[in-house]
């Protein structure tokens, strides 16, 4: 949490698609929310625990105690498989049913419809569940609509939770910059360790658009040498281990040329980082 706050993120993600939330039991779901909250709240940060299941039980299980240990807001992905809700009512009555078990917590929806088949226009989305999820608070949007992007981003909010009286909607694809005329002014990030980049591009939009497009070039290159989130932690010192099956380790090659890429392109001289760990055979005790 101490990279994230001196990398200038103030909302944590937690336990999600990154994490392999479906490959985790519900026991070391919690065990990991316990400790995400309490290590956000050290560093002032904002938690986002993701509760998503399957099994509407379970996910309703998780958010109660996510709201039973303080965390700042849930989010959830929705049951997308096999059966998933088949229009956008049953949807909102999936997704009233987990918000509803933490009654108290701000509620954030994970729009991804490259994973779930949900392609549903987030506007109406938020338009129908207004007095259906109170506790509505924002999106994760993770699609290429603009402009659905643009006229959730424009509803008014009337919940507690919500920022300056409009919901807060994220916007999580690639590239960033294309959502900036759009009105965005959240993203989510898939590592912490690109939000200086994104900073600079974000701060830059605000003065000199020019730049903001030759920043973004630059946060695209240091993209494109990462082959694997979880090796460039190691790189950077904290050794995550393996990821679970059906998840595959980066080959040794790979873990190479890509530490050998991102030095390339300064990306450690811009975090500080003096000796990165370029040897995949190294194994640091966390």
């Amino acid at each position: 949490m101490r990279m994230h706050k001196e990398n200038g993120v103030t909302h944590v993600w937690a336990i999600g698609g990154m994490a392999q939330w479906d490959q985790i039991t519900l026991v070391e779901r919690k065990s990991m929310a316990v400790q995400y909250v309490a290590a956000c709240k050290k560093y002032g940060l904002y938690s986002i625990i993701h509760v998503g299941h399957q099994c509407i039980a379970d996910a309703q299980e998780l958010a109660m105690h996510a709201e039973s240990i303080g965390a700042d807001a849930i989010s959830v992905l929705p049951p997308f498989a096999p059966e998933k809700p088949n229009n956008i009512d049953v949807l909102i009555s999936v997704v009233a049913k987990i918000a509803g078990a933490a009654p108290n917590t701000p509620f954030y929806y994970y729009h991804m419809p490259g994973t779930t088949s949900l392609d549903y226009s987030m506007t109406d989305f938020l338009t129908k569940s207004k007095n259906i999820i109170p506790t509505m608070s924002g999106i994760k949007f993770v699609n290429q609509d603009l402009n659905d992007f643009q006229q959730a981003s424009l509803l008014p909010c009337t919940y507690t939770g919500c920022t300056n009286g409009r919901y807060l909607i994220f916007w999580a694809n690639n590239p960033k910059l294309q959502s900036l005329p759009f009105g965005a002014h959240a993203f989510v990030l898939a590592e912490n360790y690109y939000a200086p980049y994104m900073k600079a591009v974000f701060d830059a939009w605000q003065t000199n658009q020019s730049l903001a497009e030759q920043l973004q070039v630059v946060y695209n290159q240091v993209m494109d040498c990462v082959k694997d989130g979880k090796s460039v932690s190691k790189m950077l010192g904290l050794d995550l281990g393996p990821p679970r099956l059906p998840g595959q380790p980066v080959k040794s090659s790979d873990y190479i040329q890509s530490c050998d890429c991102l030095q390339s392109a300064g990306f450690f001289q811009k975090l500080g980082v003096n000796n990165p760990n370029c040897n995949p055979a190294y194994n640091m005790t966390v």
